[in-house]
C-alpha cells in the first residue's frame, strides 16, 4: 500500500561540519536530478544552510558549511530546495539570531552560490498576522500544475497557539 518503508541506515558525510567540531544537523532537503545527481541542504547548530552533493543519494560530500554568507545573516535553518527550470529556489527560516522570525527566498543558478531575493523577508512577525506574531518559519514551496506555487510554513501566535499557514503566489516565485 505504501505506507511501508524500509529503513536503509543513517547515510554517510552528512554531519554539521566546522571548525568548532560540532557534529548537529538537520532539516535535511533534498533535490534529486537524475541518475547521479542529488544536492543536499541542511541546517546545522550553529545557524547556518549547509550544501551537500551525492552521486547515490546514500554517500554524501559536503561542499560548503554556509551557504548564506552572503548578508551577514545568521540564524538560518529549515531550508527547502526546489528548482524551476534552470534556477534553484532555497526557502528558509531566519531572522538575526533567532531563525524563526521570517521566512526568506534566496535563488541560484548551480544550485551552490545563492543570492537572496530583494524582498526578504517574503513573511515576518512584524507584517501584522496575528495567528504568527511570535514565529514564522519552517516553510515548503510547491508549484501546482499550473503557474500557481503554494507556501506552506508554520507560525506561533504570542500566546502560545501554532499553526500551519498557507499562502499563494501565481506566475513568477522570486
Amino acid at each position: 500500500m505504501g505506507i511501508s518503508w524500509r529503513d536503509i541506515g543513517a547515510c554517510s558525510g552528512v554531519s554539521g561540519y566546522d571548525a568548532t567540531g560540532d557534529l548537529t544537523v538537520y532539516g535535511f532537503s533534498v533535490l534529486y536530478e537524475g541518475v547521479t545527481t542529488w544536492k543536499g541542504y541542511a541546517a546545522n547548530n550553529l545557524g547556518h544552510i549547509q550544501f551537500y552533493t551525492s552521486t547515490d543519494g546514500l554517500n554524501w560530500t559536503g561542499q560548503a558549511t554556509d551557504i548564506l554568507s552572503f548578508a551577514g545573516q545568521d540564524g538560518e535553518i529549515s531550508p527547502s530546495i526546489m528548482k524551476i527550470d534552470t534556477t534553484y529556489i532555497l526557502s528558509y527560516s531566519s531572522g538575526g539570531t533567532n531563525n524563526n522570525l521570517g521566512i526568506y527566498i534566496a535563488t541560484s543558478p548551480d544550485g551552490a552560490s545563492f543570492t537572496p531575493y530583494g524582498g526578504n523577508p517574503i513573511f515576518s512577525v512584524n507584517d501584522g498576522q496575528t495567528w504568527r506574531t511570535n514565529r514564522s518559519y519552517t516553510s515548503s514551496i510547491v508549484k501546482d500544475s499550473g503557474s500557481l506555487y503554494l507556501l506552506y510554513f508554520s507560525g506561533m501566535s504570542t500566546d502560545g497557539n501554532y499553526s500551519i499557514g498557507y499562502a499563494q503566489k501565481c506566475v513568477a516565485l522570486y
